[in-house]
């Protein structure tokens, strides 16, 4: 299953992983079963974990609906897991393992979920140590998107500049936890803005240029 799955994210062939899609989706649905009686080892919990990840998202890439339920299934069974992680493990190709190293790259700053687009969701906290990040023009199924990124002594902000071709539904921001702290409150272009479960906030997804300001303690 993470062989299948793997292969459709980092082909990019949609006949292939159309053609693909039942065997993954009939697999993922048996594999989802897994757990219910006795518990699985560790181990055993994280890959099918990783595999029902990948499974959920290049279900999201096909415009596959009710992939929610794969995703749900994997923080089951290890609630740490990371479908990137599952791209990267037990490459040997020196090919295959750099591309699925920029993928996994790319997902730690933009993320396509259905018709949302997510921001610094996999962001690790040791790339703050940079200070200042920028990253200009990224590519998305939206349009383009670039990012700044500016540390301050209890603030971080991050500047989004929007150019959709197509506007998501909405746009998600995440704060990343900064010396080992979450943001306890934020703010975008003059207002005020909640932080849900997640650390993330909610923008329009409009065209131009957006400040949000995470603040921490």
């Amino acid at each position: 299953m993470q062989a299948l799955a793997r292969h459709g994210l980092l082909s990019r062939d949609p006949r292939w992983a159309q053609g693909a899609w039942p065997a993954i989706r009939s697999g993922a649905e048996w594999l989802a079963q897994a757990g219910e009686g006795a518990p699985l080892p560790t181990e055993t919990s994280r890959e099918a974990a990783r595999a029902l990840l990948g499974v959920s998202r290049l279900g999201e890439l096909l415009r596959k609906p009710d992939m929610d339920g794969f995703g749900a299934k994997a923080r089951q069974l290890d609630p740490e897991a990371a479908w990137g992680a599952m791209l990267v493990s037990r490459i040997e190709d020196p090919v295959t393992a750099a591309t699925a190293s920029l993928v996994r790259l790319r997902m730690a700053l933009v993320q396509e979920r259905g018709r949302e687009l997510w921001l610094l969701s996999g962001l690790d906290a040791s790339w703050l140590a940079a200070r200042f990040i920028s990253a200009e023009d990224l590519p998305t199924e939206f349009g383009p998107v670039s990012l700044q990124l500016r540390c301050l002594a209890k603030a971080l902000q991050v500047t989004v500049t929007l150019s959709p071709d197509r506007p998501p539904e909405s746009v998600a921001i995440c704060g990343p936890t900064m010396g080992g702290n979450k943001p306890v409150t934020a703010g975008a272009d003059g207002r005020a803005l909640s932080l849900d479960d997640q650390g993330a906030v909610r923008l329009p997804a409009t065209s131009g240029r957006h400040r949000v300001t995470f603040n921490y303690s």
